[in-house]
Order: C-alpha cells, then structure tokens, then sequence
C-alpha cells in the first residue's frame, strides 16, 4: 500500500505494509533499488543473503537494507512481515551510495540491537484496518528513529569523518538539486559543468573527490531512482516514464535502468508490487 507524503521534509515513507511472506511470493532476487528496506518479521523463517554471507531475518528484530545494495531474499515458510521503504533524503541518500568509506557498515543487512519501543511503533502503523491521516506522519518519524539508530552503530571515527564531509559537501550538494530539477531535460557532464562556472575537467576531479563517484555516474542513478519511483507509484507507460525522467527513448532507458538495477524496469514493477 503506498503512503502519502507529508510535504517536502527530505525522508519520504514510500511504501509499507505487513503481509504474510512464504518461499513462493519471497525469493527476491537482487534488492538492488534506491530506497532503504526497514523489516520486521513476526516469525523466523526468512533470511537476506549479501556478498558477506547470509542474514537471518530473527523474529521480533528490526534489520535495515541500505540502498543500492547486493541482496537477494528468502523464505523457508510463512512468515508475517511488517515493512516500509524509505528515501532518507538528503544527505543520507547519496553520501552512501558514493565511495565514502561510512558505506562499508552497510553494505550487509543491519540488525539493530532489541528495542521494545521501535518493534512496537512499527508494529502498531499496521495494527489499524484503516490508516488515519496521521499514518504519514507516525511513518516517517519512526522511519527517522531507525535510520538514526543505524548511523549509532556506526564507528565514532567514521561517523564524525561523514558529519565533517556534509559540511563540506555544498558542491555534491547543489548538483543533486540541479539534477533533480532537470530530469526531463537532455542534461549532461558539460552542461553541469557550466552551471558551476567550471571546465568539464576541474568539475570532475572535484565532483569525484567529494562523492567518490562521477557526475555521468551519479546523473543515471538520480534517473533511475527518479524512475523507480514513478514505477511504483503510477501506471504510466514504461516510454511515458523514460522521457520524464529525461531518456531519449524506451531502449535507452532500458539498458541504464537493467545495468543500474538488474532487472528491466517491466520486471521491476512487477516484482516491487507483489
């Protein structure tokens, strides 16, 4: 079930629900998307294998997917699972999807340490048969509680390197906006360049430094990710969402978007919505 969003806060709920899993509708093969997972499983059962080996998704524990990683899921038997997916926003969303070092603590899936309060707010958003306008809101604060608790586990030094890096990341920062505004249109390297006032090069040796990525790069995720959403929560046409999200066709954007994600985006939709 899709949940609304409560103005432009930066961390969107985009979707969540409890439903019960079982190895048929659960072999998830590659979680590979833009958004963070956070799930909560009722029942043993289920378990998330990554290129570290194997997570076991324990009853009454809360485990978060950052985005962007290496996951495949499965399920054993039935299985009541409670989930929501998350963009955290800036700048959370893209520090983590760069080469910064503070990426390592999650490239794995993350199983907080017990807590009553969290597992009970989150079972509690899908106790109600009907959700309540304020749904959004209960959604997104514990959205922010658990993500806070993830960055906790974080080593001190790590966590103080990336607070010291978001004060510094002004550049990284205003090209994402950039993008996010020019999606429809036929941007490129050189264009974003020009916008700053800096040669194509200089652009990227700064952009590279400060992301650990390249602009191309970093432009065909924003794309992507813009698309997956678009998947997920409308029924236009696979070439309606290609040229929104600023492709110059249907071929095009499908060959970023299976190299990006490992699916087509026709096996995406699918998959994300059963």
């Amino acid at each position: 079930m899709a949940a609304p969003t409560a103005g432009d806060t930066g961390l969107r709920v985009l979707l969540g629900d409890l439903r019960t899993i079982d190895g048929t509708q659960w072999r998830r093969t590659r979680l590979c998307s833009p958004y963070w997972r956070i799930y909560l499983n009722d029942d043993d059962g289920a378990w998330i294998l990554h290129p570290g080996g194997r997570c076991d998704l324990v009853a009454g524990r809360i485990h978060v997917l950052a985005a962007w990683g290496d996951f495949d899921g499965r399920c054993a038997n039935p299985v009541r699972h409670h989930y929501l997916h998350v963009d955290p926003g800036e700048p959370l969303r893209d520090i983590l999807r760069g080469g910064d070092p503070l990426a390592a603590a999650f490239r794995g899936p993350l199983r907080l340490p017990a807590d009553q309060d969290l597992e009970q707010r989150m079972r509690a958003l899908f106790a109600a048969a009907v959700r309540s306008r304020l749904w959004p809101l209960r959604a997104q604060a514990l959205a922010s509680a658990v993500l806070l608790r993830c960055l906790e586990q974080c080593p001190g030094e790590e966590l103080g390197r990336y607070e010291r890096q978001l004060a510094d990341g002004d550049l990284v920062a205003r090209m994402h906006q950039f993008i996010d505004e020019h999606l429809h249109k036929p941007i490129d390297v050189r264009v974003l360049a020009r916008y700053f006032g800096l040669s194509e090069s200089h652009f990227c040796r700064i952009f590279r430094r400060a992301s650990g990525t390249s602009p191309l790069a970093c432009l065909q995720q924003r794309r992507i990710a813009r698309a997956q959403e678009r998947l997920l929560s409308s029924d236009d046409p696979i070439e309606v969402i290609a040229g929104k999200c600023g492709f110059a066709n249907r071929y095009h954007f499908t060959r970023v978007f299976t190299r990006i994600a490992g699916v087509p985006p026709g096996a995406f939709r699918q998959r994300s919505r059963r």
